[in-house]
């Protein structure tokens, strides 16, 4: 993407659908003063109402000086999470997973997000902000303090790839869940 060092990216990554909060995503961008930042979506449409969805997207980021670039399907999401700063999803509507999210916190992004559906339940202070649904001014001011603060950035990154492997570690999982049936604990088999 030729994006500088030092330019703060935000990502998302998501389908092409209003209930991933693209729409709030961008209106928020348009509240953040400056130039440092530049937001990457990714994922592409698959239907024709995905497509205007995504024609109508483009057209209201036109406002933000090519600061807003849509990448379309990626085979190598991991890698573009990786390369990313934040990330943002503000859903409007609950996610009943937020695999996303898991993904997110994988490559060691701090969150920001809706406190609705499974976000609530994957993202922590720790590791994310959670905004009130419907509030891209709530979000913009999540991401301009994301932006600025680079220590809170790289602290929240930390605590993400912890958060990640307490409800992702098999081993971890598969004891907390005989704790809570009360099963015997037994030696865990050896995971290849």
């Amino acid at each position: 993407m030729g994006t500088p060092d030092d330019t703060i990216v935000i990502a998302m990554a998501a389908r092409m659908e209003a209930q991933k909060g693209h729409e709030e995503l961008i209106e928020s961008l348009r509240m953040i003063p400056g130039d440092g930042w530049q937001a990457w979506i990714i994922g592409g449409p698959h239907t024709p109402s995905e497509r205007a969805y995504m024609d109508a997207l483009k057209a209201r980021s036109e406002a933000l000086a090519g600061r807003v670039h849509f990448l379309g399907e990626r085979p190598d999401v991991d890698a573009w999470l990786q390369a990313a700063d934040v990330y943002c999803q503000p859903n409007r509507s609950p996610d009943s997973f937020g695999l996303s999210f898991v993904e997110a916190l994988s490559a060691g992004l701090p969150v920001v997000t809706t406190n609705i559906g499974a976000a609530s339940e994957i993202v922590t202070n720790a590791c994310g902000v959670l905004t009130a649904p419907g509030s891209p001014s709530e979000v913009a001011g999540a991401l301009g303090i994301l932006i600025e603060d680079r220590g809170l950035r790289l602290r929240m990154g930390a605590a993400a790839r912890e958060r990640v492997q307490e409800f992702c570690d098999l081993r971890r999982s598969l004891d907390r869940l005989a704790g809570l049936l009360g099963c015997v604990s037994r030696p865990s088999p050896t995971l290849a």
